[in-house]
């Protein structure tokens, strides 16, 4: 969507492409919400696995590199 509203020029396309980020965001949290009542109703507690482990590192490592990306294009960009 941020390429989408930065490939054209307009307030119309911009607007459009908050809408549907927000909508995005609802949805999101509407699924949360149905997800974890869900479970706390149910009582159902995840149990450790190999794939589960190792995909956690890898988000937690990606995250970090994205995270120090995002700083030094922020200090790039003030400057």
């Amino acid at each position: 969507m941020v390429t989408w509203e930065l490939s054209g020029t307009g307030e119309n396309r911009q607007c459009r492409a908050m809408r549907l980020s927000g909508v995005g965001l609802a949805l999101r949290a509407l699924y949360l919400l149905v997800q974890s009542t869900w479970a706390l109703v149910t009582g159902f507690h995840p149990h450790q696995s190999p794939l589960g482990i190792v995909w956690t590192v890898v988000t937690t490592v990606v995250m970090f590199v994205l995270a120090a990306a995002n700083a030094r294009t922020g200090t790039v960009l003030v400057w």
